[in-house]
């Protein structure tokens, strides 16, 4: 019958004891100069080399060349002590767990007087040595503190804490820690050749993260695979399934439905884990790592290479594109949201009701306003907007605002034209100067007479500037967060824009036009006070104004032409924008019904709603915060948003009647008026007492 790995392979000097560096040296030095002290405790996790040290410092103590940090293995000693070997009777091993009381202290106590059989040292070495009593312990400590010169003690212990003080305090204690996983699979695939079995490097990695770190573990575990394997040896698939192990492929699906937020892929995933029969508390651990190697990436880019992420260099590089699609708060979310649901999972009596619900969290957008989840959801905004710019994501369209019959007409003629006419101007090429057409295109249609006076549609030049108004013109306050191109200039003060029905270049106005201007800007009463307001006085001509103003809806005001449109398009598009708020929420949308679009300025836009209170919930709800974030996000536009209500809206202004009695000089006002209406009785004052 074949031992087990870890018997087989286990280690027989400290040079051979992996991971573990930091103890065997200075134990190698301390033989080589002979100053070994009488009592060690030797503690750290399972399977990692605690017993297999304490044997192997047993035999370098008794060996005919030692003490020595190589023994020779081949004296008598040598060959006793070996890994495999009979056994020493001057080494006693003793578990605690069964020989930890008084009477069994006493034992050890009386035969530790009487010198060797046959060796150098009598050696104890006690395993589990925190199941010793604290009377046994008691009863060892004078023994221990004044050894005879040939006892040593060794301790073993996994809860080093559960060893009192005095015992603690009289012994040399050396830590054992976790082997990684990077040596683990290095002794893995040794011992795979050692025996002859063929293996994939993913197979030993899997082995590696099941072991936790423990030596014992991984080799008992390799075992049991190699027991079972068939001719093709340790395949990575092979052993997951056998472990356990969540395949990469749902991961992933897992990751890329987070990062889309699509719900159905990752409910799909989580039916897939719930089907085949997957551990969900392993799949849900084996999700934080990979959470983990994502933070990683994040963090640390190249220096997280695929030996820091212990997997492959192709999985590395999988890896990456993960963490490009996420932000570093984001990552940060989703662990802490993983952990809890680990945490939530642990001794649930409905594992997949947990990891659904784990699940229907990690679609929830981040709310709160602490920094981290403010961080996370700029994260989110700036991914998609990038994404719109690049062009990976269309742009969200909608539906434009509604146009004259003139401008369509224009449109339909401007988009066949005939013989004499120019075509029109390319688009984003609106401001520049047209070219007149060649002389053999006038000269085809001379039936066409020049216009005497530029037609309705031709835009007029700007005025010049007031003096001190030497501000640019500003840029529209509401555009589509997607575009990349500035406005176009306005044309220079020598040129006309183009009429579409004609091939020649409309006359540019004359010098009485100007003046004309000029006086009727003069006339116009500016408010100087607000720098603002004359930037937008400045920017924008008098006839464009009167023209852009005919056509806004009442409720627009004062607006310039550009909130005018913009509002146009948000009122066609309100019906959409209520549909992705009862995507979201049905609770939303309620508080939303029959709301629309009322006013647009300065970037703040109004929405009107059907009563007070509806406008009071809204804003103590801080749903117009969330129309805020959905305009930005699925339609792009950027604008404040208040909610107020009709009455609010429509409510006449309180201005006196011209024959109310109780104006003027002697009008009714204060107490007479309360005596006169309401029937009070005034009260006289008392003096103070």
């Amino acid at each position: 019958m074949a031992l087990a790995l870890y018997r087989t392979y286990r280690p027989s000097r400290l040079s051979e004891v992996i991971g573990q560096e930091h103890v065997t040296e200075p134990l190698a030095r301390a033989l080589s100069r002979d100053s070994v002290h009488h009592a060690f405790l030797f503690s750290g996790p399972r399977g990692c080399g605690k017993t297999s040290t304490a044997r192997i410092l047993a035999r370098s103590l008794i060996c005919e060349q030692g003490p020595t940090p190589d023994p020779c293995g081949e004296c008598t000693f040598c060959l006793a002590l070996a890994p495999n070997g009979p056994g020493l009777v001057d080494v006693i091993e003793l578990d605690a767990a069964s020989h930890g009381g008084v009477d069994d202290t006493r034992e050890l106590r009386e035969r530790a007087a009487f010198v060797p059989a046959q060796a150098r040292f009598k050696v104890y070495i006690i395993d589990e040595a925190h199941m010793v009593t604290k009377d046994g312990f008691n009863a060892l400590l004078k023994l221990i503190e004044e050894p005879p010169d040939h006892l040593k003690f060794i301790f073993a212990t996994t809860e080093v804490d559960k060893v009192i003080p005095t015992i603690r305090s009289r012994t040399f204690n050396y830590a054992f820690r976790l082997v990684s996983s990077r040596q683990l699979q290095e002794n893995l695939a040794q011992i795979c050749r050692s025996e002859g079995v063929p293996f994939e490097p993913g197979a030993l990695s899997l082995i590696a993260r099941a072991s936790g770190g423990s030596v014992r573990d991984a080799q008992s575990i390799m075992g049991q695979l190699i027991a079972g394997a068939g001719a093709s040896g340790l395949e990575q698939a092979a052993v997951g399934d056998q472990l356990g192990v969540t395949d990469d492929a749902l991961l992933d699906q897992v990751v890329e439905a987070i990062a889309e937020q699509d719900g159905a892929a990752l409910f799909a995933a989580v039916n897939v884990v719930s089907e085949s029969g997957h551990d969900v508390r392993r799949f849900v651990t084996d999700l934080l790592h990979q959470v983990r190697d994502l933070i990683l990436i994040s963090h640390a880019h190249e220096a997280a290479n695929s030996d820091v992420l212990d997997v492959s260099p192709d999985r590395r590089e999988v890896l990456a594109t993960q963490a490009g699609q996420f932000g570093v708060a984001e990552l940060t979310r989703i662990s802490q949201v993983v952990n809890q649901g680990l945490t939530q999972i642990k001794g649930s009596t409905s594992p997949r009701l947990q990891l659904e619900i784990l699940a229907a969290r990690l679609l929830l957008s981040p709310s709160g306003q602490d920094p981290e989840t403010l961080l996370a959801r700029l994260e989110t905004v700036e991914r998609k907007l990038s994404a719109v710019s690049s062009g990976a994501l269309p742009t969200p369209t909608a539906p434009g605002p509604a146009r004259s019959a003139p401008a369509q007409a224009s449109e339909g003629r401007a988009g066949k034209p005939t013989a004499g006419e120019a075509p029109p101007p390319a688009r984003g090429d609106e401001g520049l100067a047209p070219v007149p057409p060649p002389d053999s295109v006038r000269s085809s249609s001379p039936e066409t007479p020049a216009p005497t006076t530029p037609p309705p549609t031709a835009a007029r030049p700007a005025p010049p500037p007031a003096p001190g108004g030497n501000k640019p013109p500003r840029p529209p306050k509401l555009a589509s967060m997607g575009s990349q191109q500035p406005p176009a200039p306005p044309p220079p003060a020598s040129y006309s824009q183009p009429d579409p029905r004609l091939g020649e270049q409309s006359p540019a106005p004359q010098a009485d036009d100007r003046a004309q201007e000029q006086q009727r800007e003069a006339n116009t009463p500016q408010d100087t006070s607000d720098p603002a307001s004359a930037g937008r006085q400045e920017s924008s001509p008098p006839d464009a104004d009167a023209a852009s103003s005919s056509q806004l809806p009442p409720e627009t005001g004062g607006a310039g032409s550009g909130d005018a449109e913009e509002l146009q398009r948000l009122i066609a598009i309100w019906p959409d924008v209520i549909a992705k708020v009862r995507a979201n929420s049905r609770v939303a949308a309620a508080a939303w019904e029959s709301s629309l679009p009322h006013a647009l300025a300065d970037g703040a836009l109004t929405i009107r709603v059907a009563s007070p209170g509806q406008a009071v919930s809204i804003r103590s709800s801080r749903r117009d915060l969330a129309m805020h974030t959905l305009l930005i996000q699925e339609f792009g536009i950027a604008v404040e948003v208040n909610a107020v209500a009709v009455d609010e809206v429509n409510r006449p202004e309180d201005t006196p009647s011209h024959d109310d009695p109780d104006l003027g000089d002697g009008g009714l006002s204060g107490v007479d008026l309360a005596m006169r209406e309401l029937g009070a009785t005034k009260i006289g004052e008392f003096d103070g007492g």
